[in-house]
């Protein structure tokens, strides 16, 4: 074999080895673009004396979620996205009447916001029993997101499991789809407890 044979060999080597290490370059960045940008949604059920009490969803991914669409079971009944609407029937009969905060398609919910889906202000114990048996037995909501890239998510406090996304689980646990999550064992700095379905029976 000359030795123009060999170097144009390992000329050939070495293109196709910088072509591989380039494609690879290329595609670690964008998975580092799309996890740098990945949002992740939590619902937490807060029920602390004194203060506003209800279900909050909080934002602790690294990008906006944009809300795709909702559902919401009363009951074990389907009545609808978690529009001004089904919030009213849902609050019906609560006085105070509970606060809502609605979600429709498009909704925008940046990195670190957290708001109440539903809140109750000043909660007692002894006078709200109806309020908390809505939020941990009655009430049931699903949100779908999606990140700026298009990665589609799920959060919800329902059991349900409907591949190929994943289900959180319903109160008062939520496990999530990224490793950045922090801890739900762990109480959250505003006293909230995170979802576990392991003391809610159906």
């Amino acid at each position: 074999m000359s030795a123009d044979t060999v170097t144009a060999i390992c000329a050939t080597v070495i293109a196709v080895i910088s072509l591989a290490v380039s494609i690879y370059q290329v595609r670690s960045s964008q998975r580092h673009n799309r996890y740098a940008l990945r949002p992740l949604l939590q619902i937490w059920v807060a029920f602390v004396p004194g203060r506003e009490a209800g279900l909050k969803i909080w934002n602790v991914g690294l990008g906006p979620a944009v809300v795709t669409s909702t559902e919401v079971w009363l009951d074990g009944q389907y009545i609808g996205p978690w529009t001004k609407g089904t919030s009213r029937l849902v609050r019906t009969g609560f006085t105070p009447r509970p606060r809502a905060h609605t979600l429709v398609e498009g909704t925008s919910i940046p990195i670190g916001d957290k708001a109440f889906l539903i809140g109750l202000d000043n909660y007692t114990p002894a006078e709200h029993v109806a309020y908390r048996e809505l939020i941990e037995d009655r009430l049931d909501i699903r949100i779908r997101y999606k990140s700026l890239y298009g990665e589609a998510f799920v959060v919800s406090t329902r059991s349900v499991t409907q591949a190929p996304e994943i289900d959180f689980g319903r109160p008062f646990r939520l496990e999530s789809q990224l490793q950045q999550a922090p801890d739900p064992a762990e109480e959250s700095p505003d006293g909230d407890e995170p979802i576990d379905n392991a003391t809610r029976h159906r």
